[in-house]
């Protein structure tokens, strides 16, 4: 009569194995929804950013026959403005007094922020324009 022996064999991955995978895993899919999210935002934020300057350079064009030496405040409206600083809810700009090389400078800046109605200090933004006016 024969000894009845078997040999076990595993065919399936140890209770580690499994573990381990299912971390490596869930690391990859965390670390791709990172990257979608922070690539949204940067569209996003990049997004806003065009549209503010475009205020700003419209804003400059529209007061660029100021009197030499001034310094204004011009309030921001309409679709923009939730995206304006409320701590300085205006564009400012300055005319420089004499001109260089035949032009005035006509410097323009506004602080804006990336999601509107949020005043903390992630996400604020400063831009700063110049224009080049002939006399």
């Amino acid at each position: 009569m024969k000894a009845h022996t078997s040999a076990t064999s595993q065919s399936g991955a140890t209770l580690v194995e499994m573990l381990a995978g299912v971390i490596i895993l869930s690391v990859v899919v965390l670390g791709v929804l990172q990257f979608l999210l922070v690539s949204r935002l940067n569209v996003y934020t990049a997004n806003i950013q065009t549209g503010v300057i475009q205020l700003l350079s419209d804003t400059m064009v529209a007061y660029q026959f100021v009197e030499p030496g001034t310094s204004t405040n011009i309030p921001v409206s309409g679709e923009w403005a939730p995206y304006i600083s409320s701590s300085t809810p205006y564009v400012a700009i300055q005319k420089a007094a004499t001109p260089v090389n035949g032009t005035y400078t006509l410097s323009g800046s506004v602080t804006w922020r990336a999601f509107p109605n949020g005043d903390g200090s992630d996400f604020k933004y400063t831009k700063t324009l110049n224009l080049q006016i002939p006399q």
